[in-house]
């Protein structure tokens, strides 16, 4: 039998063992750089390099680093929140790894994206609308350039809504900008095909349009297109969270809905959150219902929170009784 007391693990061995306590030191003494984020509705932590390179990177690209364990894609929707402000960011490129941890560049979303999908419900996605837009010069380095005044680029989550974006399709921003698709760029670069599963940013070039009165549609911030599907109207009434708000210590997996107070259609999903865990805490969350534990006596606040723009939408006060 060889004898492997003598064995001492390589550096890279060490630092590949150590990666995630390593990681989570940094990421909460990295002197401003730490935060706990959500991508793609998951809360993750992460470290967000601001230096940038203004010679071929926007002034708006950030470098985010993230441990092997995350989950993270080109096209995915990184939030997180720094002074106060909630950030919303668009991974840009492809994901690389040194075996301890990923990092990607991102670039902060300016405008949100709205159009009807083809099912004919509203879709909305946080996007990047610019004046400039880039392209590779060689493999190893990328310049920007100004597009003409009357055009503007488009960076969007490539996903099954937006996959159905088509040529010469109108599309509105600031609920007065209207503009239309003269090109998709479906090129590698930025879309990744596995069969069924795509993933990436699509890259558009859009032509600013004149509105047509009567049609365009500036309270919903939806352009007019001949022929897309038939609108799903968007639900006019006040988010709500139903459930019995006062309890007493030791009720368990009681239940808290959202809804529309008139009814309507919810088409987003959303996380739940207390915020003091001493008197009340979730178990379980199953669609737009969460199951609540009774903990201590006191008050507390649910929340219900839209995944993709991390904006709190519904919340109800909790009041915990020792006994009745």
């Amino acid at each position: 039998m060889k004898d492997y007391s003598n064995y001492y693990p390589s550096s890279k061995e060490f630092l590949c063992d150590s990666g995630d306590i390593l990681f989570n030191i940094q990421q909460q003494n990295g002197l401003g750089e730490g935060f706990i984020a959500t991508i793609d509705g998951i809360s993750s932590n992460i470290i967000i390099q601001q230096s940038t390179n203004p010679y071929n990177e926007s002034k708006e690209d950030r470098t985010l680093l993230c441990l092997n364990s995350t989950a993270i894609h080109r096209g995915s929707i990184v939030i997180y929140t720094e002074d106060s402000i909630t950030k919303t960011h668009i991974v840009m490129t492809d994901i690389d790894t040194n075996g301890i941890y990923k990092s990607c560049k991102i670039q902060k979303c300016n405008n949100v994206l709205t159009f009807k999908s083809a099912t004919g419900a509203i879709a909305t996605y946080p996007c990047i609308l610019v004046s400039d837009s880039y392209a590779l010069s060689n493999l190893n380095e990328s310049k920007y350039f100004i597009t003409q005044d009357n055009k503007r680029t488009l960076y969007v989550p490539y996903n099954a809504d937006t996959k159905e974006l088509f040529l010469q399709e109108r599309l509105m921003f600031n609920h007065e900008d209207l503009y239309k698709i003269n090109s998709i760029d479906h090129d590698s670069y930025f879309c990744n095909f596995d069969g069924e599963i795509s993933e990436g940013v699509l890259k558009i070039i859009l032509e600013s349009v004149v509105e047509i009165v009567g049609s365009d549609d500036k309270i919903n911030n939806l352009a007019y297109n001949e022929n897309s599907p038939e609108i799903i109207p968007i639900p006019t009434g006040k988010l709500i969270i139903n459930g019995e708000n006062t309890l007493m210590v030791g009720n368990i997996n009681k239940a808290f809905t959202l809804a529309y107070d008139n009814g309507g259609v919810i088409t987003d999903t959303f996380t739940f959150t207390i915020d003091d865990t001493n008197v009340a805490k979730i178990i379980s969350t199953v669609g737009l219902t969460c199951y609540v534990n009774a903990i201590g006596s006191g008050q507390c606040k649910l929340t219900a929170t839209d995944k993709v723009f991390n904006t709190i939408t519904a919340s109800i006060i909790l009041t915990i009784n020792e006994s009745w």
